[in-house]
Parts: structure tokens; C-alpha cells; sequence
């Protein structure tokens, strides 16, 4: 009964958020034309950012690529983009990583907001959006489904590590709000690796994503 309440939770979230609809055809025009014939990495607030800092950083030297950062700030890397899918990692990076966070153009989904400040650019939630698991709105999943929408080749994903039975031991700062208050962390990865599966099928014969650091999704 509790699952299915908490299912129903998200269905309304979504639909309410349906409503908050905006023009993001400038914007999505905009980032078609930075990225499309560019490499794009991800990187993913998992604590591989600090065990494999070395290799991340000799593929962004060697290959230039667009380094977006999802839904955390780490400040030892530099970003093209932070990607804020929710208003929890929103503020705490405002908060924690203040500095960065002014300086880092940012790209919002609009159930954060619809208007930005002049370094955001808003695309509709619902673009990224793809019903059918509880744990939907997993951040990694909706930029992916966003650099397809953009035309995107080759993205590689660095720090999309996997949940660990503890909280503190999946990212690298044990301060990142929770975004599963439940810790049924088992089931957040299966449901995580069915997306990605099924987010992989879909664009197997459009673009190549690939692991710079070892995945429990891969």
C-alpha cells in the first residue's frame, strides 16, 4: 500500500508538472548548435570523480569534450554546464559550492523553474521525461534523454557509480542531500539499469555512450 501511495505521489508530480509548460525552442536551439558535432561528458556526483580524478582529467585535456556536471558541483573539475533536474541539489550547490555555482552556466528543468536568471536556461521537464518506473526522474537518465533530444553522438559518463548500501559511501560529497529518503537502495539500482537499458536500446543505432569509470549500470 505504501508503494503504490508513494507511486502515486510521483504520477501527480508529473502531472503537475505537465502544467508548467514553457517556449524552450530558443534554448534547445542554442544547445543543438554547441554540442551536436561536439563529445559531451557527464559527470556524475559518485565518488569515482575522486578515485579516477587522473583519468577523467587526461580525457577532458586530450579529447575537449562539453563537461556537464549532474546535479552536483565538484570543485576540483571545470563544466561547460551544471544540470539541475531538482531544487534540493539546486540550493545545496548554491549554498555550498557558491562560487562555482556563479560561474557555471546552468541548465534547469522547469519544474525548478520557469523563468531563469541570465546564466540558466530552462527546458521542459517533460522533454526528458519517460513514465513507467517509480524512480523516474533519476538525473543521469533525464540528461541523457536531453543530449538525445540535442543530437548528441558520443557522450561519455564519468561517476554514475551506483548506490551503496550506506548513503555516504555512493558520492564523493557525504553532505549531497538524499534524494531516495527510503534507502532502498537495491531497488533504486535495478530500476536505474532498466532505464539506462531501456535508454540505450532506444538509441543504440544514434549514439555511443561510454563509461570512463567502472558502473554497476554498464
Amino acid at each position: 500500500e505504501r508503494r503504490q501511495y508513494d507511486y502515486d505521489l510521483l504520477e501527480n508530480r508529473y502531472i503537475e508538472n505537465q502544467n508548467r509548460i514553457i517556449d524552450d525552442s530558443m534554448v534547445l536551439e542554442k544547445l543543438k548548435k554547441e554540442m551536436i558535432n561536439r563529445k559531451v561528458l557527464l559527470l556524475a556526483p559518485g565518488k569515482s570523480l575522486d578515485s579516477h580524478e587522473e583519468r577523467i582529467k587526461s580525457f577532458i585535456q586530450r579529447e575537449n569534450p562539453i563537461v556537464i556536471a549532474v546535479n552536483a558541483i565538484h570543485p576540483r573539475y571545470q563544466y561547460g554546464y551544471v544540470f539541475f533536474t531538482n531544487m534540493v541539489r539546486y540550493e545545496y550547490a548554491r549554498v555550498a559550492y557558491l562560487d562555482q555555482f556563479n560561474k557555471i552556466p546552468k541548465i534547469l528543468l522547469s519544474n525548478i523553474k520557469t523563468h531563469g536568471e541570465d546564466d540558466e536556461l530552462i527546458i521542459n521537464f517533460n522533454l526528458v521525461i519517460k513514465r513507467g518506473w517509480e524512480h523516474f526522474d533519476n538525473a543521469v537518465i533525464l540528461c541523457l534523454r536531453m543530449m538525445n533530444r540535442l543530437g548528441c553522438h558520443h557522450v561519455h559518463i564519468a561517476g554514475f557509480d551506483g548506490f551503496r548500501t550506506a548513503y555516504n559511501e555512493s558520492y564523493f560529497d557525504v553532505n549531497l542531500p538524499t534524494l531516495n529518503p527510503d534507502n532502498k537502495w537495491d531497488e533504486l539500482n535495478k530500476e536505474i539499469k532498466d532505464m539506462f537499458s531501456d535508454f540505450r536500446r532506444a538509441t543504440e543505432q544514434t549514439m555511443q555512450v561510454v563509461f570512463l569509470t567502472e558502473s554497476i549500470y554498464e
